[in-house]
């Protein structure tokens, strides 16, 4: 080494040890710099630039000085890039900054992110202004990926039917990802062809004239294969359903004397992905530009998703109208269950003993039934059954029940003997391996010379016998509810009847509720109910139904509402 020169014996240059001068060193800086470096005069052209321009926009310096900076903007930006720096060259404001989509030299579109302030000669005199770009496109696209997914993913969550859903997520789509035109293809059944259900424009109220401005730029190098031109058309569509549907087209030809403005106008760029549920091709998503757009596989990607989420979306919906649609037809069914077993229920009984009743099926109709009738002049038949569960089957079975009783058509029985009747139910119906179709009943016989009540009971409610001093006497015998072991025995009481005595006879579908402030309603307050009732002789059951409801605090009650009362009144009338 000799001296501090920093050149070495063999005249290698020592980096560590040559000092530039200090404009070329900051030259050096602005020469090697990634993002553009520009500067203009008080008219806005352009008069300085360094390479990173070409590396970002494919012009020259030499041929891009004398034009304004503006100039190199996408038209649907230039207006506000061309007022923010005119402004700046106005003394209007220090500096500006703004992002706006340029175009390329072979025009391509990408985004900038420009900052500009002014600058001034050594005197003070402003001379026109200096700044710099750099290109966010990839980040513009990451943001516009997710941005698709966000208004993809609000659509579908505010959305109740598809319907609804398909016009929103079309322009959700567009807006999002700056396309111009969509269209959902569906075919109406699975064995149809796709159809074109729904589209959208940008300009809403799209006409020929409208879609003019899908003019045809000038043409890029290809980059891709030539045989992949598609007319739009029914081809067009055949191609992407018979494939995957995820695809992206930069040759496609318009159809002369189209239906529909937008296919007969030239178009750049298109891509489609499916809509589907993982195995099944639901549907596909048209989207184009009439601008060129090279293929962006990670849209593509995210897209697939998006296909798979309005795919879930469509089906969730096709199921929850079948759902509804099998509700509907439920409901219907359970209508003419009810309205069935209304028919096959007694009417009120005047002589002898006077029977009224009231029978409230719940929404899901549960399986009670009841009858009374005259065994022979003397001995009156009363009872009321509550099968378990809710439905038509539960209530097929207390009607099966109900007509076995009634044609006394179960073998070996003695209706006259309460005990006989619930051991021969005992036998005839068991419950399946499921532990349903089983179900509690309460029987009586009543002698009307002797004034006597024989009664059984199988898991029902007891009765309540309320003598003329309201004096509550609860008639239960015991006994499990039929079905649920064979060979059960079954106890039989007996009680005098009082002269002007009432029995009150109904399934737990009554009290069994919740009251409004979510405490369980128990039997003893439904027996003091019943009491207060009686003592006002209020001579209505529909008052007891009112009551209940209003201690529940909702119009109707989760299981059928069943009470049964019988007056065992003295005088002609039980002759």
């Amino acid at each position: 080494m000799v001296g501090n020169t920093g050149i070495d014996k063999n005249m290698n240059v020592s980096p560590t040890k040559v000092a530039l001068p200090l404009e070329n060193y900051y030259q050096s800086i602005i020469t090697n710099l990634k993002e553009v470096i520009f500067q203009t005069n008080l008219d806005g052209l352009i008069t300085n630039l360094n390479p990173a321009w070409t590396d970002t926009t494919g012009f020259r310096p030499q041929e891009s000085y004398g034009q304004t900076l503006w100039s190199f903007i996408h038209p649907e930006d230039q207006s506000e890039a061309q007022s923010k720096l005119q402004l700046l060259l106005l003394g209007s404001a220090p500096d500006c900054q703004l992002q706006a989509r340029y175009l390329t030299q072979d025009k391509k579109t990408g985004w900038l992110d420009l900052y500009a302030c002014l600058i001034k000669d050594q005197d003070g005199k402003l001379v026109g202004l200096a700044g710099s770009f750099s290109d966010i496109t990839e980040n513009k696209s990451q943001e516009r990926r997710r941005s698709v997914e966000r208004a993809v993913t609000d659509v579908l969550a505010e959305s109740v039917s598809l319907g609804e859903a398909i016009p929103k997520l079309l322009m959700a789509i567009c807006q999002s990802l700056d396309w111009e035109y969509g269209e959902l293809w569906m075919p109406l059944s699975p064995k149809d062809k796709p159809q074109c259900l729904e589209s959208w424009c940008r300009s809403l109220n799209a006409t020929s004239q409208d879609l003019a401005i899908f003019e045809a730029p000038n043409t890029p190098a290809a980059t891709t294969d030539e045989s992949l031109i598609f007319e739009l058309g029914e081809d067009f569509i055949d191609q992407i359903w018979d494939g995957d549907g995820l695809t992206w087209l930069t040759k496609l030809a318009p159809v002369p004397n189209s239906s529909c403005p937008m296919r007969s106008a030239p178009t750049r760029t298109a891509f489609s992905f499916p809509i589907s549920d993982g195995s099944t091709h639901l549907g596909a998503m048209l989207f184009f530009k009439r601008a060129y757009h090279p293929i962006d596989e990670q849209l593509l990607r995210r897209l697939g998703v998006i296909g798979m989420q309005i795919g879930e979306f469509v089906m969730r919906v096709q199921a929850e109208k079948q759902l509804r649609h099998q509700h509907q037809r439920l409901q219907s069914e359970l209508k003419e269950a009810a309205a069935y077993m209304r028919s096959l229920l007694p009417p009120p009984m005047t002589k002898g003993v006077e029977i009224a009743h009231q029978f409230v099926p719940s929404n899901q109709l549960g399986g009670d039934a009841f009858d009374y009738y005259w065994l022979d002049p003397e001995h009156l038949v009363i009872y009321l059954l509550d099968v378990s569960g809710h439905g038509v089957r539960s209530t097929l079975l207390s009607v099966g029940v109900l007509n076995l009783l009634r044609n006394r058509s179960l073998l070996n029985t003695d209706f006259y003997q309460p005990r006989s009747v619930l051991s021969n139910l005992n036998r005839a119906f068991q419950m399946n391996e499921n532990g349903e179709d089983y179900f509690t009943i309460w029987y009586g016989v009543y002698n009307l010379t002797q004034r006597t009540l024989d009664y059984s009971s199988a898991g029902h409610p007891p009765a309540l016998l309320l003598s003329p001093s309201t004096e509550v006497h609860p008639l239960y015998s015991g006994g499990l509810p039929i079905g649920m072991i064979p060979e059960v025995k079954y106890q039989q009481e007996t009680h005098i009847i009082a002269p002007d005595s009432t029995l009150y006879l109904f399934s737990d579908g009554v009290y069994e509720i919740t009251t409004a402030d979510g405490k369980r309603w128990e039997f003893e307050q439904f027996s003091q109910l019943v009491q207060m009732y009686h003592q006002k002789r209020l001579r209505s059951l529909n008052k007891i139904f009112k009551e209940i409801t209003r201690i529940q605090g909702q119009p109707t009650l989760e299981d059928d509402f069943s009470i049964i009362q019988a007056d065992f009144i003295t005088g002609e009338n039980a002759a």
